[in-house]
């Protein structure tokens, strides 16, 4: 059986589209389920971490939005689909890991950051590609690293992160407090390098 789940741009319509996912794959494991969603909405932050394809499709909204609003939103559905008629599902196989040390008044450089971590959490970030940026390029910001992981090391260094007692800040975008350094993970597309 193949299943489309159409229901993203908040939790609230994602998050019980998923759960129905995990129950159908439970009652019948052979199961080929998919999410249709925008890479804009918050299923391209999540799905590719629950490790459920994603069908990138062009949409805007119509409930609530102006004539005009209504009508760009219900055009650019034909659209998508003219743009890609086969079924192309996208699952991130790359997640970009950002990080930086919270405290203010305290500059640390990249490795004394990544020793405040445990330390496979530090080996799987030290050998990682990574970029260096300030926050609105002020380069008097504390400064922040983004480095590329695969999906599997990503959920590995969420694991390590939650062993070690991490605080989850945003559940819908990982994000975790440790040591006072801040981790945040979002998902890379195919032709995306890591960047703040």
């Amino acid at each position: 059986m193949r299943v489309v789940i159409a229901g993203g741009g908040t939790g609230g319509h994602l998050f019980p589209g998923i759960a129905v996912a995990r129950e159908l794959l439970a009652r019948r494991p052979e199961t080929l389920i998919s999410f249709a969603g925008t890479a804009q909405g918050i299923e391209a932050r999540v799905l590719p971490r629950e490790g459920f394809a994603l069908d990138l499709i062009r949409s805007g909204g119509i409930k609530g939005k102006s004539i005009v609003g209504r009508a760009r939103g219900a055009a650019l559905l034909p659209a998508s689909a003219w743009e890609d008629p086969e079924f192309r599902p996208y699952v991130s196989s790359r997640y970009q890991v950002c990080y930086m040390f919270m405290e203010q008044g305290g500059s640390l450089g990249r490795l004394q950051v990544l020793g405040l971590l445990p330390a496979r959490a530090e080996d799987l970030l030290l050998t990682a590609d990574t970029t260096q940026s300030f926050p609105n390029g002020f380069r008097d910001s504390l400064p922040f690293w983004c480095s590329a992981v695969s999906t599997e090391e990503a959920r590995e260094l969420v694991g390590i992160l939650e062993d070690a007692g991490a605080f989850m800040q945003y559940p819908a975008n990982p994000s975790y407090s440790f040591s006072q350094v801040f981790i945040d993970f979002g998902p890379l597309l195919p032709h995306e390098t890591p960047k703040a």
